[in-house]
């Protein structure tokens, strides 16, 4: 793992722009459990992203043409919002988890992943009606634990008032 942490690190030291890395090296915390570290790199990924973006929006000199044809190839910023959701909604912050979760799906509509946790986050505050669409959509999307949240959508349509 601290081999990987090494190689995203050297690549942020010359190109300080790629946001993947940034993702990638707060994957690499998270897997260490240094939960203030991954988020804080995430964080720093979506930024980049919006930098980008913003940099896109003028005229971008010669050399920024790479970093803004990366993040339109293959943006990081979904991954950094829907682990930043996870890992807050791990900690019990719903309120924030919902806002990163939702910017997930904003990115990647048609990405399952960001559901699952969204209809977490409804069952954990009782609105059992969003809980129920958000595993559905989960599951019409392909989301991969398709058991375990069919098994929690047979008990929340049991157990709904």
């Amino acid at each position: 793992m601290n081999m990987k942490k090494n190689e995203f690190e050297k690549i942020l030291e010359i190109d300080s722009l790629n946001s993947l890395a940034y993702c990638n090296l707060g994957s690499v915390y998270n897997n260490l459990n240094d939960m203030i570290k991954a988020e804080k790199e995430w964080k720093k990924a979506i930024e980049c992203e919006k930098d980008i973006v913003r940099a896109k929006r003028r005229e971008a000199p010669e050399g920024e043409l790479k970093y803004i044809l990366a993040v339109v190839k293959e943006p990081a910023s979904f991954r950094a919002h829907l682990y930043l959701g996870m890992l807050y909604l791990e900690q019990n912050l719903n309120s924030k988890a919902l806002e990163e979760l939702k910017q997930a799906t904003a990115l990647e509509p048609d990405n399952p992943d960001p559901y699952f946790g969204l209809g977490r986050i409804c069952q954990n505050r009782s609105n059992t009606e969003k809980a129920i669409y958000n595993y559905e959509k989960y599951l019409y999307l392909g989301g991969k634990e398709e058991e375990e949240v069919k098994e929690i959508l047979k008990f929340l349509k049991n157990n709904k008032h």
